[in-house]
This record gives C-alpha cells, structure tokens and sequence, in this order.
C-alpha cells in the first residue's frame, strides 16, 4: 500500500539508471502512498556532484505510472530540482490517474514560481477534487505564487497548507490571511517566510474571525515586540486555535507564554469535547 524510497544510491555507469516506475507504479494495483526522495545519502565509489538529479526520463517513466495510480491517496517528491515542464507533465499524470489524491507535496524541490504556475496551470478546475494537503516547503516561491495557490485552495477542501521557507514576504502573507475568512484551512505552516510586523492588522483581523485554523506556525519571521501584546488581547476572541507557533519572532517570552495558555485552554476544550 506504501512505496517509500528516502535516499538513491549513485549510478554503476556513466549514463545512468533509471527507476522503472512506469512498471513499479502501474502494478502495484493497491498503491496507496508514494514517498520518494530523489537525493544520495553515501558517497561511494560512484559518486558524483548531481549524480541523483532528477531527468526527464524519469519524469516520463513516472508520470506514465501515476497515470495507472487509481487507488493513490498521497503522493510525496522530495530533494530534487523539478523544471517547470516536469510539473506540468506530473500534474498532468496526476489529473489522468489519481482520482483519490488526498495529499500532494514537493518539499525542497527547488521549483520556483515559473514551476508552481506550470503544475497549476496544466489543472482544469474539476482536477484533483478530492485534495485537502498541499506541502511546497522550501520551494524559492514569492507572493506571486501565492496567487495562483489561493485559487486552487479556494475550489478545494484543502485543509493543511506548508509553505515554509518560503521567501513569500510580507505581500504573500497578507493574500493567505485575507483569504482565510473563505478557505477551510484547519493547519497553516508560515515558518521561515520573511514577514515582519507589517501583517499584523491582518493577523490581528483572522485571529478574530476566523473559526476553522487549529494549527498556526509563524516561527522564525521577525514580527517584533511590538505585536505581542495584540496577539495577547486578540487571542483571547479565538476559541478555535489549538496551536499557535511563535518561537524566533522576536515576541518576549511573557506574551509567548499568555498566548499559548490561551490555546492550551482551546485544546483542552476541544479533546473534551472530542472526549
């Protein structure tokens, strides 16, 4: 049901070897989960600078795979630089095959806004009806991807969206927080994303309103100390937030501390709830 491969080993030859996963893929017929992880962990023998990059040729053996995935539900590519054609063509595959894909994510693949747009240009809007987890960690995307990611959150029932280590700035920040009074994200990952203070209207303003985001990580980015006593008074409206991330902001350990009283007191409302 799961295929997981976390690291290549470097080629015995000059020219290369290629996965099967036309093969592998389209006959493993209960295939629930890919996880692959196109990077070398030893250095031996073989090794080379680029040795485990990421070709066309594997793309297409890929993509010729997930055409056939039916029964996937997750689909993970990690650690290898993807050109905006590869998305399209990956997309493209996953639109064709992958009726039940619940989870999509290209973690440190180093796609950019060009290979962002690619991926979502090549979706019709009834493709991928059934996604609710879209992770893009680390992935050199600005506020302009942003924009095209809004709108394909926006026609599904994405629920967990990882953007970070993202440069996406203030501009990008702002665009997901204004847009999250019509998103049903439960789990929003901002870590890492060079915002500061300027957000913090639109912070202050879904901290308010919105009743659906449990999981809030805004850790690493500098949104000074002046914030934190906002974040305390506003956080006191919010009986939704179970977990609320703001390590490395520059927000002094006090008001860290209120906050997250606050939100333990949510979580511990809601398991009894659950309870």
């Amino acid at each position: 049901r799961e295929l997981r491969i976390d690291h290549l080993e470097p080629p015995t030859n000059e020219n290369g070897d290629h996965i099967p996963f036309d093969l592998i893929l389209s006959n493993l017929r209960e295939l629930r989960k890919v996880n692959i992880t196109y990077d070398v962990k030893n250095a031996g023998n073989n090794f080379y600078l680029g040795c485990a990059t990421i070709t066309d040729k594997d793309i297409k053996l890929m993509t010729q795979g997930l055409e056939r995935c039916y029964e996937l539900t997750e689909f993970r590519l990690h650690s290898t630089k993807l050109e905006p054609a590869m998305m399209k063509r990956l997309a493209t595959a996953m639109d064709k095959g992958c009726p039940n894909l619940a989870s999509v994510g290209f973690p440190h693949c180093r796609c950019g806004d060009v290979g962002v747009r690619a991926f979502f240009d090549a979706l019709s809007p009834e493709s991928l009806p059934n996604v609710k987890e879209v992770v893009l960690t680390n992935n050199f995307l600005s506020a302009e991807s942003i924009l095209f990611l809004v709108h394909l959150v926006r026609r599904r029932p994405i629920e967990r969206l990882d953007l970070r280590l993202n440069p996406i700035g203030n501009p990008g920040a702002i665009i997901i927080l204004t847009m999250m009074f019509y998103l049903p994200l439960k789990e929003l990952n901002l870590s890492c994303c060079s915002i500061d203070e300027e957000i913090e209207e639109y912070l202050l303003m879904m901290l308010r309103f919105n009743k659906s985001v449990k999981f809030l990580d805004l850790s690493s980015n500098k949104l000074g100390p002046a914030m934190g006593a906002g974040l305390v008074e506003r956080i006191k409206e919010n009986k939704t937030l179970q977990r609320f991330d703001l390590r490395n902001t520059e927000i002094s350990a006090d008001f860290r501390a209120l906050i997250d009283e606050t939100v333990m007191e949510n979580r511990e409302k809601h398991s009894l709830s659950d309870w």
